[in-house]
């Protein structure tokens, strides 16, 4: 699952990366390194113009906790939604066929038990091709640090974790939305199972649509629910580096913003 995430971003820089149209609500500058249920975050959606019949994407804010347009006063927002059932669902069917957005993120975090109480927040991200090779040039992913004896995984200081934050791409995850009643967007990021850079922490992980899946996943036409199926469930494997953070409670904070204190490429 997926339960914080960061942004850190000109609104430029998104409108230009996913050829997009800023809503006037929109921040000049995204950054939030402790994104949190319940926030406004941006959300990337795709119209298309009655008269003119083109298509036009656009930046708008959304609250992050998704609920159905016919929403019951009950209900509680959900952040995560599972991709290979959320077809079969009411509260998410409709949203799947006619608002899939997508929602950028710089990196997110994921928390790995250790012992019986203790929790690890491990952070993701994309760093692209160039930034793997640099960043294999500039560290050791086995170098291990005298502060940490549990080098099962290699360790890196902190000078190279902040290298990698330097790097991380600003990405996508395959999310949902809706329009509420009183004008106001709520929105859901999908999650699939976690693959292999993720697994050892968590058995869930964010979907995370590569730059020319964009423009299928956001053509409401497109409504093969197979087809919708196939590309969340079977997506093609993201490159992720990692980092791990300290102190543990400040990820658990929605006020505080993360520090990073190690990092351990995870390549191929």
């Amino acid at each position: 699952m997926c339960g914080r995430y960061a942004l850190r971003a000109d609104t430029t820089q998104l409108a230009t990366l996913f050829d997009a149209v800023p809503a006037p609500e929109i921040p000049i500058r995204w950054n939030n390194t402790n994104i949190s249920p319940s926030e406004n975050i941006v959300i990337v959606t795709q119209t298309r113009e009655p008269i003119t019949e083109q298509l036009r994407r656009n930046l708008r804010l959304a609250q992050w906790g998704f609920l159905p347009q016919w929403v019951y006063a009950d209900l509680t927002p959900v952040i995560n939604a599972r991709s290979e059932t959320c077809s079969t669902k009411p509260f998410f069917r409709h949203a799947l066929s006619h608002a899939r957005c997508l929602i950028p993120f710089s990196w997110y975090y994921e928390w790995e038990i250790v012992g019986s109480t203790r929790k690890q927040p491990w952070m993701f991200c994309l760093i692209g091709k160039e930034g793997q090779q640099q960043c294999g040039q500039k560290v050791s992913p086995r170098y291990e640090c005298p502060q940490n004896k549990d080098s099962t995984r290699g360790h890196i200081c902190t000078q190279e974790a902040d290298y990698l934050l330097q790097k991380a791409q600003v990405a996508a995850f395959a999310g949902l939305y809706s329009i509420m009643p009183d004008g106001r967007l709520t929105a859901v990021i999908l999650t699939t199972a976690a693959n292999k850079h993720v697994s050892f922490v968590h058995h869930r992980m964010p979907v995370i649509l590569m730059q020319d899946q964009w423009d299928i996943w956001l053509e409401t036409s497109w409504t093969n629910r197979e087809e919708i199926h196939e590309m969340l469930t079977y997506y093609r494997s993201p490159r992720l580096s990692m980092a791990h953070c300290q102190p543990t409670s400040h990820v658990h904070s929605t006020a505080s913003d993360i520090k990073m204190a190690g990092q351990q490429p995870l390549f191929g």
